[in-house]
């Protein structure tokens, strides 16, 4: 937990397409373009974000984040994905029975993947947003089949999404980490190299594998969130901080009556928690302790210093693609470290 509490700003326009002269494309890829056509046509870029539900993260506020995102720029093309039969364990993730929408029936709803693209024309941007329940039977066969899917809808980047359990208190904004394989990112301040070992989740494991599989621009964003809290309950603060982080990551805004309601609820629900622990000597204690450590321990880095930093660096890039030395800076760089 030594990184910065602040995501990189325009994490992946050092990889975006270069803008065309063209009008941007009309809202919805999947109705506008078939799934053979190159979406290089309209210049968009296209980032794949995953989130889910599971056993390591029985909540899903991975996937409560990423919904209310997609939520926020409906329309949206909905892909049907693949069949999941072989890679869900039914006892564990059980189809539901639900009302019909045209009748008093009942129908049998089987657990499934969803695949929602949306369209961020003013950002010459589009997400694919996966979610639903992480797949836990036949993994390896799930991957190459989840990973030959995806790229038919041209997926240029991904951002993988998860929380944990770890030894944070409520009472600081959740650290977490934006970790990758590939070199380039891994050169931007705020993205550290991934060096992690040991079992993992369906999620970090789709992290681990996306470069093998085309995917090499790639990043897991993993949000702490306090051990002492009930896991099997969504945290609402998390799922407005993973918002947050990934608004910033990806040069957007989220805007939408969910979303405001959302972080009412987690004011409400910090309130909450903080009359019920006020209550608990043994908890206050804790996170009293856990407090001290995180204080002592965390780099404090403003907004504003990792934001000039990652300028610097897009900068050096595009100075390096006009054929100049990113190390000689130039004049307008001399003049704004004279200025420093």
């Amino acid at each position: 937990m030594s990184q910065p509490n602040f995501p990189p700003a325009r994490l992946f326009d050092a990889f975006a397409k270069p803008a065309s002269t063209e009008q941007p494309a009309k809202k919805g890829l999947l109705g506008k373009l078939g799934l053979g056509e190159s979406s290089e046509e309209d210049n968009y870029t296209t980032v794949m974000l995953v989130g889910f539900n599971s056993v390591k993260e029985p909540p899903g506020n991975g996937e409560d984040a990423l919904d209310v995102i997609h939520r926020a720029f409906d329309p949206c093309d909905e892909s049907p994905g693949f069949d999941m039969d072989d890679f869900y364990d039914y006892a564990s993730v059980a189809p539901q029975l639900q009302n019909s929408d045209d009748s008093e029936s009942t129908v049998l709803v089987w657990p499934k993947m969803f695949y929602n693209m949306v369209t961020i024309p003013e950002r010459r941007l589009r997400l694919l947003v996966v979610t639903g329940p992480a797949p836990s039977l036949c993994l390896q066969r799930f991957m190459t089949r989840f990973f030959k899917y995806v790229k038919k809808l041209h997926v240029d980047h991904a951002i993988f999404v998860e929380t944990f359990e770890d030894q944070v208190a409520h009472t600081r904004p959740y650290p977490y980490t934006l970790t990758t394989y590939d070199e380039k990112l891994a050169a931007i301040p705020g993205i550290l190299h991934e060096y992690f070992t040991g079992s993992t989740s369906v999620t970090m494991a789709m992290s681990a594998l996306a470069a093998e599989h085309g995917l090499s621009s790639s990043v897991m964003l993993r949000m702490s969130i306090p051990g002492y809290l009930s896991f099997d309950q969504q945290n609402p603060r998390a799922v407005v901080s993973l918002i947050e982080a990934l608004e910033v990551i990806l040069g957007i805004k989220v805007e939408s009556e969910e979303y405001d309601r959302l972080r009412t609820h987690a004011d409400e629900w910090e309130a909450e928690l903080a009359e019920e622990m006020a209550k608990d000597y043994e908890k206050v204690e804790l996170v009293r302790e856990i407090e001290q450590k995180m204080d002592s321990t965390l780099r404090t880095v403003s907004g504003e210093v990792i934001a000039e930093d990652i300028e610097g660096y897009l900068d050096s890039l595009s100075g390096a693609s006009e054929g100049e030395n990113p190390a000689d800076g130039g004049v307008d760089s001399g003049e704004d470290s004279s200025e420093r």
